[in-house]
C-alpha cells in the first residue's frame, strides 16, 4: 500500500573529515526506529535531530541536488529497508512509503490517481452542499 508521510524530510550533517574541514552529508529521515546498520555517518548518542529518527544512510551534495531535479518529473526511491520490502520515495516535493515493491511509474500513477479522487471528493462535496442550499 502507498501512503504519504507526512514526517519524512531530509536532514543534513556538517560531518568532520579533518582538522579544518568538513562535509556536508544529507540523510533522509522520518519517525520511527533507528536503523544504524545501514548508516555510515556516525550517530549522534541522541539519534534524533528536531523531533525525527535517522533512517537512512547519507548522500553527498550532488546526488541529494540530483534527487531533487529528478523527483520534479518521476518518483525517486530515497530509502530501503534492508531485509524488508519497505521503500520511501520523494515526487513532486512530498515523500510516500509503500511495502509492495512498485515500479517508479506504478508509484507515479497510485499518486495521480489519489489526487484525482481527492479532486472529485472535493467536487462532491461542493456539488451537495450547493444543492442543500447552504
Amino acid at each position: 500500500m502507498l501512503k504519504r508521510d507526512p514526517k519524512g524530510r531530509f536532514i543534513v550533517w556538517r560531518k568532520s573529515v579533518g582538522f579544518f574541514r568538513t562535509c556536508v552529508v544529507y540523510s533522509f529521515c522520518t519517525g520511527g526506529r533507528v536503523h544504524e546498520s545501514i548508516s555510515p555517518i556516525p550517530m549522534p548518542v541522541n539519534p534524533t535531530y528536531w523531533g525525527y529518527k535517522v533512517y537512512s544512510s547519507g548522500v553527498d551534495e550532488s546526488t541529494y541536488y540530483n534527487i531533487l531535479r529528478k523527483q520534479e518529473d518521476i518518483p525517486v526511491t530515497v530509502m530501503e529497508l534492508p531485509g524488508e520490502q519497505k521503500r520511501w520515495w520523494m515526487f513532486k516535493g512530498k515523500f510516500y512509503v509503500e511495502d509492495e515493491g512498485y515500479t517508479a511509474k506504478e508509484v507515479e500513477d497510485l499518486i495521480i490517481a489519489q489526487s484525482i479522487k481527492r479532486e472529485r471528493r472535493i467536487e462532491r462535496a461542493k456539488t451537495i452542499v450547493a444543492k442543500e442550499g447552504v
